[in-house]
């Protein structure tokens, strides 16, 4: 009974320390794979195809470590992301999908052109139980926020509750049917020219109908 005992004592200090690896594992392919997105969306010349599969290398490496983390001992406390307390914040629905960072990179990139303002960052909030994903969420510096859930509602529409001084889904959403009337254009009609005193991102044409200064 006792050696018993201590093999499954061996065998929950390895499983903690796996769960330990998995969430660094998980923090390092995230970190990487936001830095690698918010290069890709800041200059459109790295939207490249080695670029791409970088991202979607990333994104396997976060995701593996996120599955592992699943596995949890169950004295373990449980930490989840809440949603910041704000009196003004309210709740809506949406027709934009939520996680456009990882579902319609080119809406998440337009989106910077259509009210995210600069040191924007995107997260998820976990399930405090299973540590599933239930929410994309959006963080910007003055203290904005909003989150998006997952699953969709009955009528097909995402449930997005927004606070602070800046509308932050506001902005994914104006990108969202922005891209849907351009006849939702992939990377390869987008383009971005450079002159020694403008430079600018387009759809389609350089001086057509959509078109956005850059900042470098």
């Amino acid at each position: 009974m006792s050696n018993t005992k201590e093999k499954l004592n061996a065998l929950i200090l390895n499983l903690a320390k796996v769960q330990e690896h998995a969430q660094h594992l998980h923090w390092v392919y995230e970190r990487a794979r936001q830095e690698v997105a918010e290069l890709m969306c800041e200059v459109p010349a790295a939207n490249t195809v080695a670029s791409n599969a970088l991202l979607a290398h990333l994104e396997d490496g976060s995701r593996a470590g996120l599955e592992l983390m699943v596995i949890r001992h169950h004295r373990e406390r449980s930490r989840v992301l809440h949603t910041p307390s704000d009196a003004v914040a309210h709740t809506r629905t949406t027709s934009a999908p939520p996680n456009p960072w990882e579902n319609n990179r080119v809406v998440w990139f337009l989106a910077h052109f259509t009210g995210l303002p600069n040191g924007t960052r995107f997260g998820m909030r976990f399930d405090p139980d299973t540590r599933r994903p239930t929410a994309g969420t959006i963080t910007a510096p003055d203290g904005s926020y909003a989150s998006v859930m997952l699953e969709p509602t009955p009528d097909g529409t995402w449930s997005v509750t927004e606070s602070g001084p800046t509308p932050l889904w506001t902005a994914v959403e104006k990108a969202h049917q922005l891209w849907q009337a351009a006849g939702e254009p992939g990377w390869s009609r987008l383009g971005v020219t450079v002159e020694a005193d403008d430079q600018w991102v387009w759809i389609d044409e350089p001086h057509g109908e959509h078109q956005w200064k850059l900042t470098l």
